[in-house]
């Protein structure tokens, strides 16, 4: 293995699917440890190093403001992490991956921070509960899930978190909007029976990492 380079650079190179928050944080981490720490370890390794982001959308952290999106891959470009935007990874094996317009990949680790499929629980209540695009439970503003094709609400039935959404609001899935939810039904479970009020989000902020 010593003598085989082009083994060492796949093996060093670094692949992460997806632009979000976590895929970023994850690359600028990454990142700094190589450059920080473990190229003082393993000095005759560290030009081998390379570091990819791949992400189907064409601009990173698109939840965020463009700005902060733009800033981001002009950062990265500096930090030589190679950024790959309307790029969707159509199949990953044990050594390489493909991409959409078939160009296969060679890597030696690689993180997937996209999207998941839909739980098998939620799936499989597709025929009694309304879903959306996403496969997410639809409910109405005091988080009563919807009856199928229907804006009555189940009257005992409520969703919160990354498998539920309010009809006709959007919030990103994210811990703050789950406990904030939480809390909210906690409050009006215990106020029955009295009505609740609907539901409204406060945005405390989001950040993400992008490298020292």
């Amino acid at each position: 293995m010593e003598g085989n380079e082009k083994e060492q650079r796949r093996l060093l190179h670094f692949v992460i699917v997806g632009g979000g928050p976590t895929g970023v944080e994850w690359s600028a981490e990454l990142h700094d440890y190589i450059n920080q720490d473990l190229s003082k370890i393993y000095p005759h390794l560290a030009s081998h190093v390379s570091i990819t982001l791949f992400d189907v959308g064409d601009r990173l952290l698109s939840s965020f403001d463009q700005r902060l999106g733009q800033y981001t891959s002009k950062k990265f470009s500096r930090d030589g992490i190679t950024v790959r935007t309307q790029t969707p990874v159509t199949s990953v094996g044990e050594k390489v991956l493909t991409v959409g317009d078939g160009e296969n990949v060679e890597y030696g680790m690689l993180v997937w921070s996209t999207g998941l499929a839909p739980n098998p629980f939620i799936k499989a209540l597709e025929s009694q509960v309304t879903l959306d695009h996403s496969k997410r439970v639809v409910t109405d503003s005091c988080l009563r899930v919807l009856q199928p094709g229907s804006s009555e609400p189940y009257p005992n039935i409520y969703a919160l978190g990354d498998c539920s959404t309010i009809s006709g609001q959007e919030h990103p899935a994210t811990a703050q909007v789950a406990m904030q939810k939480g809390k909210y039904l906690a409050t009006s479970l215990n106020a029955l029976p009295k009505h609740a009020s609907p539901f409204q989000y406060k945005h405390l902020g989001s950040m993400a990492y992008v490298g020292g």
